[in-house]
């Protein structure tokens, strides 16, 4: 299931999710998520509800597995097995990136560190769905997920997407553009 927010730019539409995810609280009104007021819900309640990518995702410089693992601070504090780490990284059309790293899922990523390894602006937004996937959220959020790609880019991001949604992930797309 998948719905979108289309509309121009300083319409409102990704205050609406930082509204849904608990970044703004102060508003009036109710806001109901399955039937219960959102500000019944923790914080930890809602972060786990909802894995969001906002246009100007970050870019950690760390291992990729690091970068896909803090999505789930419990996977590294508990260290959960690669296997569930491997598969956000299939679910997104990483593996080939994991393969072609020097160091696979244990290489350096960005430039800032001389054996640090940089990749795509596409790769570095698969990061960024397959971090908000490592939480399992029931909600996946996109808050203008292609702003800053070329057109190829678009293209292999709108790919995963699509492969998300048909895999049953609900999701919301927040754009200004079809």
């Amino acid at each position: 299931i998948h719905y979108a927010f289309v509309g121009k730019n300083g319409a409102g539409k990704s205050t609406i999710i930082k509204l849904l995810t608990g970044l703004y609280d102060d508003y009036e009104g109710t806001i109901l998520v399955n039937n219960k007021n959102l500000k019944d819900y923790s914080h930890a309640e809602i972060k786990s509800m909802f894995g969001i990518i906002y246009q100007d995702y970050a870019k950690y410089e760390l291992t990729l597995k690091d970068s896909v693992r803090i999505g789930n601070i419990h996977s590294i504090l508990h260290d959960v097995i690669d296997d569930e780490y491997i598969q956000k990284l299939s679910d997104v059309g990483l593996i080939e990136l994991f393969e072609k790293l020097p160091k696979g899922g244990d290489t350096l990523l960005g430039k800032t560190e001389e054996d640090g390894q940089d990749i795509s602006g596409g790769e570095w937004q698969r990061v960024a769905i397959a971090r908000a996937l490592a939480n399992s959220p029931e909600v996946l959020l996109f808050d203008e997920p292609t702003s800053a790609l070329d057109p190829e880019m678009v293209k292999e991001v709108l790919d995963v997407i699509k492969e998300l949604s048909e895999e049953g992930l609900t999701m919301l797309i927040v754009t200004h553009e079809m």
